[in-house]
């Protein structure tokens, strides 16, 4: 990691100004609120969880021709623990984000921008916090309903166990019915 900026109060505009890079490695435990939305299981696994990134800073012009304007690029690598909803067995689920934000002076801007252009348009700041970015899009990346691509568990093919099934084969329903009613008269 570069010494001269903090993953956590980045001076977006001198980041972008210098071209400078910055990587790391963050463990999911320091990114709360992905960390507490996993279920425990997988959440307490010894299996390596972490998110590896990379992030970059250039100028470009303003798209009116106005002056230059800041650009960050951000790419993260992670393994997100999850419960495989087929299986119910542990699943690594991978994530790849690829991402390119320009910075904009304020809220309005970001807004207006929003709504016609290609990349994110974000508001710059002298104190932009990368990692809770990072956490942000990995939380719109997980998936809805996690599962493998190939459970290795063999899985049961009927919906009730065999020794309730075979119990049912041997009562028939008239000649409970007609127990229950001749207990009654």
């Amino acid at each position: 990691m570069n010494k001269d900026y903090s993953p956590r109060r980045l001076d977006v505009v001198h980041f972008a100004k210098s071209n400078a890079q910055l990587s790391g490695d963050t463990p999911l435990v320091q990114m709360s609120r992905l960390y507490n939305d996993l279920d425990p299981v997988p959440r307490d696994s010894d299996l390596p969880y972490g998110v590896h990134w990379r992030a970059s800073g250039w100028m470009e012009p303003g798209n009116t021709g106005q002056t230059e304007q800041a650009w960050l690029g951000v790419v993260a690598q992670a393994r997100i623990p999850q419960i495989c909803q087929r299986c119910t067995g542990l699943l690594a689920y991978p994530i790849d984000l690829d991402y390119r934000y320009r910075f904009v002076s304020t809220e309005k801007e970001a807004a207006e921008q929003d709504e016609w252009a290609e990349e994110d348009v974000l508001v710059v700041s002298k104190a932009f916090d990368l990692v809770q970015l990072i956490e942000d899009e990995l939380l719109m990346a997980m998936p809805l309903i996690p599962v493998h691509e190939r459970c290795d568990v063999q899985l049961p093919t009927e919906a009730m166990d065999a020794a309730f099934q075979e119990q049912a084969e041997h009562t028939n329903p008239f000649e409970a019915l007609k127990e229950i009613t001749k207990n009654r008269a």
